[in-house]
């Protein structure tokens, strides 16, 4: 379903640096108001004092003249160091500038490096100076050669600004049900919640719906995949629950993409040049070749025919080739991250999350692993299907289903892209 898209306005997402929230309170301030008032006068009483000083040389015995000039260097001493304390106190609780979106920065870095793009061409700082423009979309999916549909997409037009996404469910729609319809309503919350936050509010929002599919029927299913399991001849008191793997993007007026990303689902950038078109990844590698996911297992399971094969966290990484073999020692599922699962804790729903300043000649495609697992060939796709279509992209979702489903891919098929209004 195409979306009109609509010019993106009243983001209340975070500037590029904020301010540190330690300010001084109001005792504070009504204590600083006293200090000016009272080094004020001493200085002037000072200055007066000693403008008499030199007359009275002539005039007063010695006493008084030490006199005079100790209460001058008194009144001086007190209005300086009043005055110093003031300028320290100040520059103590001036806003601090701190680049708050630097973590994002260092995950989209991250995911070009897994992907092996050069870090270089991205822009990933904010162009304050750029027109805010409207964005649309298309999406378009297939249920393919699965017994079931298990994907599910979504795209909205929000006051905050343009939120998309796309969730690939395993066991069961459900979850990527539930998420698709709830995050367009938590999602906004949360970021006024977190004052702008996007990583956080990302974070919050998906955990509020992680405590949802928990208190949801949803477990109810697992009776039926056991039936499923019993009939294949699979041990039925195997542990599995319904999930999903998701990417999320979020565009506000700034037109900077941020993209939230679980597991295998993920989302790309493309942007034509004179000579190519440039693709840029904007979801890291999540899965159990990753060292730091496998430590969350404690181990990751490779099943074969015969026996499956247990491997401690130091030696995944010697896997990589077999990566989508991998899977956890718990429930078997090939995702370290997801939504769901909720009987596997080694599985997290904390997203890794992205940036990238976008323009007009920048579009984004976000597909389940349906669609990026057979694209064995990176600059084929680019060339019959990103560049084919750059000048309609509404075409480029159903477009990159079939390049998918016509190069054997044997799972459900989603794909959502993104672009400005040129």
């Amino acid at each position: 379903m195409a979306g009109e898209g609509a010019s993106i306005r009243g983001s209340h997402t975070r500037d590029l640096y904020s301010a540190n929230p330690h300010h001084p309170n109001n005792n504070q301030a009504t204590a600083l108001k006293i200090i000016v008032v009272v080094s004020g006068i001493a200085i002037f009483w000072g200055l007066g004092i000693t403008s008499n000083l030199v007359p009275q040389i002539f005039a007063t015995s010695q006493v008084q003249i030490f006199s005079t000039a100790a209460f001058a260097g008194a009144g001086l001493f007190t209005g300086i160091a009043g005055f110093s304390a003031i300028a320290l106190t100040t520059r103590k609780n001036a806003p601090q500038r701190t680049d708050v979106y630097e973590s994002l920065r260092r995950n989209t870095r991250t995911a070009f490096k897994d992907h092996r793009v050069n870090v270089a061409r991205a822009r990933l700082i904010f162009d304050h100076h750029a027109t805010s423009l409207t964005f649309h979309h298309q999406a378009h999916a297939i249920q393919g050669t699965r017994e079931t549909m298990e994907d599910v997409s979504f795209c909205v037009d929000l006051p905050i600004g343009k939120l998309a996404g796309v969730f690939d469910g395993h066991y069961g729609i459900e979850v990527a049900k539930l998420a698709a319809q709830q995050f367009p309503l938590v999602f906004p919350a949360k970021l006024e919640e977190t004052k702008g936050d996007v990583e956080k509010a990302f974070r919050e929002t998906f955990q509020a719906i992680q405590e949802q599919i928990k208190g949801t029927e949803i477990e109810s299913q697992r009776t039926l995949v056991k039936q499923f399991f019993s009939q294949q001849g699979t041990d039925p008191e195997q542990e599995v629950s319904p999930g999903a793997t998701a990417s999320v993007v979020y565009i506000p007026e700034s037109n900077v993409a941020f993209v939230a990303t679980l597991g295998d689902t993920h989302t790309f950038a493309f942007e034509k040049r004179t000579d190519r078109t440039q693709v840029y990844p904007l979801s890291p590698v999540l899965n159990w070749a990753c060292p730091q996911e496998a430590r969350r297992a404690g181990a990751v399971v490779v099943n074969t025919d015969y026996q499956p094969y247990y491997f401690l966290p130091e030696v995944v990484t010697e896997l990589k080739e077999i990566n989508k073999g991998l899977r956890s020692p718990i429930s078997r599922v090939n995702v370290s991250r997801a939504l769901g699962n909720i009987r596997d804790q080694a599985i997290s729903q904390e997203p890794v999350v992205t940036m990238m300043q976008l323009n007009k000649e920048t579009i984004l495609l976000i597909g389940c692993d349906g669609v990026w697992d057979f694209v064995k060939k990176p600059k084929d796709f680019i060339r019959n299907v990103i560049e084919k279509h750059w000048d309609s992209p509404a075409n480029i979702a159903n477009a990159t289903v079939d390049y998918a489903y016509e190069h054997e891919s044997d799972d459900n098929i989603s794909a959502l892209v993104l672009w400005a209004k040129r």
